[in-house]
């Protein structure tokens, strides 16, 4: 259990009597079984026992890893519609908010990895998955339903599960999670693929956006050793372009300040594509770079991000999103809306004297309908942006962009072939974000 100070008030982390106010609004009880590190040495104990080794060493063959659900935010009308109508007051605000409230979660994910995370189960469902949680209400889980046969092309997957990580804002009320399919060699029960995310997840924040994708591989391979899951991890390169935005969502879900301590660039740009159409999922296909990079490095240019269409307003989101049972029983008395959304980081690559720009293709899942959107981020003048309505080659369009920016923070609307309107917005023309730092933030809403 961790305790720090923040404004003066004692926020603690992890502690066992404090686990009834997460579930205080929900229909079931969640039971404190110990901390993760407890339970993941047992298992590290076990396999040097069955295995007859001294130390724990993986001896799985390789498995793949996909990405199952990009992120999506669960929140209520208010706050989506700050989202909505780019009200940038309002989201710095509950950036802040957010940050404030998951900092001491997240600075125990960075310094007690052992009891980062809790082992609890549902009583009333019998499942049982990893959280960590705050005395203000705040959390975050890992969570698999299941691991079971599995039927996979690849030769070495003999089993599979889906994993959640999630994470809730008390003061904000917003929920963020995505999903990761993972391929096992070996049967593993939920409670230790829990663990192995719940650990990839302290292992990344330790790491930072400055990463390297092949990196991924090697993180997630880690934590499963740390978890006492007998596994090696594989992320194939057409994944891994779609891997990278959900690894940095992990870290700062809705762009809050802790971010920011990775930053060494001269420039950072955060783009949010927001799908409003809920007839349609879209697709991130194709970027042009010019002096800039993603977190990871690797520069793709072919991204294939699928961002899933709009839950209807009014649906019960925790019927189409699968979700830990007291987790959603609690929230469905704070949320009303699911967005899904692609949140990508530009920073510039030479950074002396030098700006970034890029080029974006974003369609309809299976059509050759949407938009071709461009930003630059000069040294020393206005940012600007640029967007037609189909899709274009991006190095082409990039280059046509270059003397036709729009230097506005007013939306930027555009209509495709089948009549939708696509919106962008950036919060500011130049000197960065509030607190001096040079960051910019745009919104995209598809369908706006």
């Amino acid at each position: 259990m961790q305790s720090i100070e923040n404004n003066n008030e004692e926020i603690r982390v992890n502690h066992p009597d404090d686990l009834h106010l997460i579930t205080n609004l929900g229909s079931g009880k969640l039971t404190f079984h110990g901390y993760i590190g407890e339970h993941s040495q047992k298992r590290r104990q076990e396999h040097e026992t069955l295995y007859k080794q001294t130390t724990f060493k993986s001896t799985a063959p390789p498995t793949p890893v996909r990405v199952a659900l990009p992120p999506q935010l669960i929140t209520s009308e208010a706050c989506k519609n700050a989202f909505k109508n780019n009200d940038w007051n309002t989201i710095y605000k509950l950036q802040s908010q957010a940050n404030t409230d998951l900092e001491p979660i997240y600075h125990q994910f960075e310094v007690n990895q052992d009891k980062s995370w809790v082992l609890v189960r549902d009583e009333v469902t019998g499942m049982w998955y990893h959280m960590s949680y705050s005395n203000k209400g705040s959390y975050c889980w890992t969570f698999s339903s299941f691991v079971d046969y599995d039927t996979d092309s690849d030769k070495n997957v003999k089993y599979s599960c889906t994993v959640q990580y999630g994470s809730y804002s008390a003061s904000t009320k917003i929920i963020g999670i995505h999903r990761v399919w993972l391929g096992l060699a070996k049967f593993a029960s939920e409670a230790t693929v829990s663990g192995a995310f719940s650990y990839f997840i302290c292992r990344l924040l330790r790491k930072g956006i400055d990463f390297l994708s092949r990196d991924l591989e090697v993180i997630l391979t880690d934590a499963a050793a740390d978890a006492g899951l007998d596994a090696i991890f594989t992320i194939g390169a057409y994944v891994l372009p779609i891997f990278v935005p959900c690894a940095v969502f992990a870290i700062v879900f809705i762009g809050i300040s802790y971010l920011w301590k990775w930053l060494n660039k001269r420039f950072t740009i955060c783009v949010s594509v927001y799908n409003f159409d809920q007839n349609n999922n879209w697709t991130i296909r194709n970027q042009s770079l010019s002096n800039a990079f993603n977190p990871g490095k690797d520069n793709a240019t072919s991204l294939n991000l699928t961002i899933p269409k709009l839950i209807p307003p009014g649906t019960d989101p925790f019927s189409k999103l699968w979700c830990p049972n007291d987790v959603s029983s609690q929230l469905i008395h704070v949320t009303q809306y699911v967005v899904s959304y692609a949140y990508l980081v530009y920073e510039n690559d030479h950074h002396f004297a030098q700006g970034c720009s890029f080029a974006l293709q974003v369609g309809i899942e299976g059509s050759n309908t949407g938009v071709t959107y461009a930003f630059q981020c000069p040294w020393d003048k206005n940012n600007g942006q640029y967007m037609e309505g189909s899709i274009q080659d991006a190095n082409s369009f990039l280059t046509k962009a270059r003397s036709h920016w729009v230097e506005s923070t007013s939306p930027y609307r555009v209509k495709i072939a089948n009549g939708m309107t696509v919106e962008a917005i950036i919060d500011k023309l130049k000197g960065g974000d509030p607190d001096g730092k040079d960051t910019y933030n745009i919104s995209i809403h598809l369908n706006k």
